[in-house]
């Protein structure tokens, strides 16, 4: 291979210095610096000084001259490298490989995967030859550490410690696949210097160029068979893991890798933290009390939050890196950031300010600390102050282009343009891959109508879409379609407007665009032009929505329904504005003729209409929908989604946390499922877990109202009233849905008893907005409890009249009839229940309770009978149906109907009680007795099974027990309307 051709591909970054070579055949494998020609021309490259030479061979033939290959096969070791070769025809083979995710090591491979390894460059032919592993010298059996000199140049840190004194120092690479990315395994000879108080700016902080770059060792090139602009970088999943401790520690090494990692990690890209991640991860491997490298290994995770799988091992693996650090109870700013970047996720940035102001009491205010207070002031929505500590450093101690993106957040958001523009373009200048710079630049181009450059960043993001997320990329489509349509480049901004539509589908700003377009260049892109006018009332009819203006919405849409009758867009659109005027079988109706009138695109609406079904309670016909809606195959996260939606509804917590579960898992989920998923964890007690999730919805939309109440609610619970109702109050004064939070603050008071408060905070919502009627039944529920049964009666009548779709207005008035023995009135308010929601869960089962209250036997069989026609998995409706035909002396059907009970639910307390009656009354007292011992044993608190026994054991003779049962009936019911009758029993045992 001539030193032309090997020029092309030091400039294509086809070689990068981080390869090994060996004169082809019989050299030995050595670093392919240690080949002076290709040394020099690396450097040149380094320094912008190497020229491309003239070859003869096309570009597209450079691009697959090198291809890239695993590394679990590769030989452990490999011998000493023996003296440079200065082979003027550089016939040379350059082994090329990656690494793969820890996870994957052990994955046999095939034997063609195991012969694409070596790419052997020859001097004659102008292709690339594949060496079959086979073929490779066979003495590559001992593991070498080359040694090259470095120059050590001193680093000031915001941490307050130099990186260095000495001159120079040897330094010893390894290669290690420990990650999904390569990094190198560093080594210092000789003495090292302490590495306690390294800072997050690490290597950044030079204050002169370095002037000589270190080039060696077994790492992974990354090679792209196509220019950027037409195929985007395909990355290998990056998949989060714990440190696997090896069996000798080595402190040493271990801070050398921490040093190490801080270049990549200061990058603040995705690529950065997956390298800081992979080498953190070796660096904890070779010393667990590292609490350093623990922390930013944390640290690297939780920004990598945007673009991985958010499955539950990422989530175990990031918090039980935070206990492992606290656990060590080592005080540190890498402690600190790990902490503040948790609470900060959280959506908690109060916590997070209180974690820097302790940490510092006793301390120098560092660089990373203003950089983290700054960072929790702006994330409470607090720019002044955010911009103040800011400001306090020092421009030659920008550890990391995350300072300036920080400033172009600020300014944004303060509307100072030019200030955020400035920012924006010096991260990218440090950190091209920026991704987060560029798309918030772009938003800012496009406010200071600069729509090129708009169109430049937007570009970039999608080129590199594996480096964004889901909301990144579509919010780059969304913002270039703009630009595009200002450019009048129509076609070009139709195509964009449809691909963030698919990516983010209920987007209003995007809805807007997307319709006004197609309205515009409908002929341009095939539509006929009654489309064109159809499209033209929809987005008339969405402007209307998005202003709050239902009724003419409805009008514009049914306009473009009217002219376009075929097509299912103007009644989804319509079914919207249903939704929020309460209709709700209008709504539903209006999704079931969408999805029968869509084609293939039906795949993107059937989930609204399921959920319309599982809103209604119809359950049965939800469950075909869904399955219908599998056989289109869509992404597996939108079926668990669904599921998880269509049990909980039910009340059936375990089957939906499973499927929450696994919907968590992808990298585009909604913090809809995050919210729900929380639901589940507070209502189930496990109220850290709920915390955390709700947190993480917040995280990905920081207003819901939702996600910061079930935070407030689950701190109540953890650390007390006044802290979980201190942290709702913190949130007032930036979250925007302040009648919500009131009211938040409200439920928490009423769950803890404290009525008077509650009913002060509901007022305080009401207040705010009249409209919120949440806060009606708020005051209901606080009034309900202190027995004030008039006003709560007053304030559920209120909000059923507010909220018609929730029924749990109605519920409540019939409880407190029911209470009251009111049944006529009672059955009025399960009637309005049943005649809006048929299938509601329970509500024929209550209707059934108040007839046999009135002692209607007929009635009650038919309302149980109903409810098990709905829901036949509702054990308290086959209860319903044997205490009635037990109450009619018919023991034998009776238990037909308990025994259905007990096969949905073996341990169901009142089926036992009421079969072992009937089975007493048919005088089968083993059956009885036995019926009874169970119930007991999972409610030995019930007084009514203690008397039940009681009188069995009578009847069986055992006087002795039969006395001890009916004690503890007295006992535990000492207001029992029956107490003389049993007392007079007891005499007389």
């Amino acid at each position: 291979m001539g030193l032309d051709r090997i020029c092309l591909f030091i400039l294509r970054d086809k070689i990068t210095g981080l390869e090994e070579a060996r004169s082809y055949p019989k050299g030995d494998w050595k670093d392919i610096n240690k080949f002076p020609e290709i040394a020099r021309m690396l450097l040149d490259k380094l320094e912008g000084r190497l020229e491309a030479p003239k070859v003869t061979a096309p570009p597209e033939e450079l691009d697959n001259e090198i291809r890239i290959a695993p590394t679990e096969d590769l030989p452990d070791s490999v011998e000493p490298p023996g003296p440079p070769k200065t082979d003027a025809s550089f016939h040379i083979e350059i082994k090329t490989h990656t690494a793969t995710p820890m996870a994957e090591s052990s994955v046999p491979r095939t034997k063609s995967e195991i012969e694409e390894r070596t790419v052997v460059m020859t001097p004659n032919d102008e292709k690339t030859v594949v060496q079959p592993r086979n073929e490779l010298d066979e003495k590559q059996s001992s593991k070498v550490n080359q040694l090259v000199e470095v120059e050590a140049v001193p680093q000031e840190t915001p941490f307050g410690q130099s990186v260095a004194n000495e001159p120079t120092q040897m330094i010893q690479i390894t290669p290690t696949t420990a990650g999904p990315t390569t990094y190198a395994k560093i080594e210092l000879e000789g003495k090292s210097e302490q590495t306690e108080g390294l800072s997050l700016q690490g290597l950044l902080a030079n204050k002169r160029k370095l002037s000589f770059i270190l080039i060696a060792g077994f790492l992974v090139l990354f090679i792209l068979f196509a220019p950027a602009e037409k195929k985007p970088e395909k990355q290998i999943p990056f998949k989060v893991t714990m440190p696997a401790p090896k069996e000798k520690s080595d402190p040493q090494k271990s801070s050398q890798l921490y040093v190490s990692a801080l270049k990549f990690y200061n990058e603040d890209t995705v690529e950065g933290y997956k390298k800081a991640a992979g080498i953190l991860l070796e660096s904890v491997a070779n010393d667990s009390d590292n609490v350093k490298a623990l922390c930013l290994l944390a640290s690297a995770y939780m920004h990598l939050i945007d673009v991985v799988d958010r499955d539950e091992n990422y989530f175990n693996v990031v918090t039980r890196l935070i206990e492992l650090e606290r656990a060590k109870n080592v005080n540190l700013p890498e402690t600190v950031v790990a902490d503040v970047e948790l609470y900060l996720i959280l959506g908690n940035p109060d916590a997070a300010m209180s974690r820097i102001v302790e940490f510092t009491k006793n301390r120098t205010f560092g660089v990373e600390m203003f950089y983290y207070l700054a960072l929790s002031f702006f994330h409470k929505g607090m720019h002044p102050d955010a911009l103040k500590y800011l400001n306090n450093i020092d421009p030659k101690d920008y550890f990391s282009p995350r300072i300036h993106y920080l400033y172009g957040q600020i300014y944004y958001h303060s509307r100072q343009l030019e200030n955020a523009v400035s920012s924006l373009e010096s991260a990218i200048q440090k950190s091209p891959k920026h991704i987060k710079a560029r798309v918030l630049l772009a938003d800012t181009y496009f406010k200071k109508d600069s729509y090129e450059k708009v169109v430049e960043h937007s570009s970039f993001v999608i080129q590199n879409k594996a480096l964004a997320s889901n909301e990144e990329e579509a919010r780059s489509y969304y913002l270039r379609a703009r630009s595009y349509i200002l450019l009048n480049k129509l076609v070009e901004a139709h195509s964009d407007l449809q691909k963030a539509h698919k990516l983010s589908p209920d987007d209003q700003d995007i809805l807007l665009e997307f319709y006004t377009l197609k309205a515009r260049v409908g002929e341009q892109v095939g539509e006929a032009a009654s489309r064109a006018r159809m499209f033209s009332q929809i987005a008339v009819g969405e402007r209307a929505l998005r202003e709050g203006r239902l009724k003419d919405a409805k009008v514009a849409f049914l306009s473009a329904r009217n002219i376009q009758g075929d097509d299912p867009t103007p009644l989804l659109r319509l079914a919207e504005v249903f939704k929020r005027t309460g209709e709700a079988a209008e709504a539903r109706a209006a999704y079931e003729k969408a999805v029968k009138l869509g084609s293939s695109s039906r795949i993107d609406f059937y989930p609204k209409y399921i959920h319309a079904l599982v809103d209604a309670y119809e359950f049965e016909e939800a469950q075909r929908q869904i399955e219908i809606f599998k056989g289109l195959r869509p992404p597996t996260y939108a079926i668990d989604k669904i599921y998880g939606d269509f049990y909980l509804r039910q009340e059936k917590l375990r089957e939906a946390h499973g499927y929450y579960k696994r919907a968590l898992s992808a990298t585009n989920v909604d913090s809809g499922v995050y919210n729900s998923y929380a639901k589940i964890m507070f209502k189930t007690g496990s109220f850290r877990e709920a915390a955390f999730y709700y947190g993480l919805a917040r995280r990905f939309d920081p207003f819901n109202p939702d996600a910061t109440i079930g935070i407030g609610k689950s701190l109540a619970e953890l650390e007390g009233v006044e802290r979980g109702v201190g942290y709702l109050s913190s949130e007032l004064a930036t979250n925007p849905n302040k009648a919500a939070l009131f009211n938040g603050i409200a439920e928490i008071y009423v769950r803890k008893g404290d009525y008077e408060t509650a009913v002060k905070f509901a007022n305080n919502a009401l207040a705010v907005d009249p409209k919120y009627a949440q806060s009606l039944k708020t005051r209901g529920d606080a009034f309900a409890a202190q027995e004030r049964y008039k006003e709560a009666l007053e304030e559920y009548q209120r909000y059923a009249d507010a909220a018609p779709l929730d029924p749990n207005g109605n519920i409540e008035r019939y409880k407190i009839f029911m209470r009251r023995l009111n049944l006529k009135d009672a059955k009025d308010e399960i009637q309005k229940v049943i005649k809006n929601y048929p299938r509601f869960p329970g509500a024929y089962y209550m209707l059934g309770e108040l007839f046999r209250e009135a002692q209607n036997w007929q009635g009650a069989l038919q309302a149980a009978d109903r409810e098990i026609q709905n829901n036949p998995l509702f054990a308290p409706a086959y209860v319903l149906g044997g205490t009635v035909f037990n109450a009619n002396r018919e023991y034998t059907r009776a238990l037909e109907y308990l025994n259905k009970a007990l096969r949905v639910d073996p341990s169901y307390v009142p089926a036992l009680i009421q079969a072992g009656f009937a089975n007493q009354m048919l005088k089968t007292y083993a059956a009885a007795k036995s019926m009874y011992e169970r119930a007991l044993a999972q409610d030995p608190g019930n007084p009514k099974i203690h008397k039940h026994l009681g009188v069995l054991l009578f009847e069986l003779g055992d006087r002795a027990k039969a006395a001890e049962y009916l004690k503890n009936y007295i006992d535990l019911f000492p207001d029992a309307p029956d107490r003389a009758e049993v007392e007079r029993k007891l005499q007389g045992l």
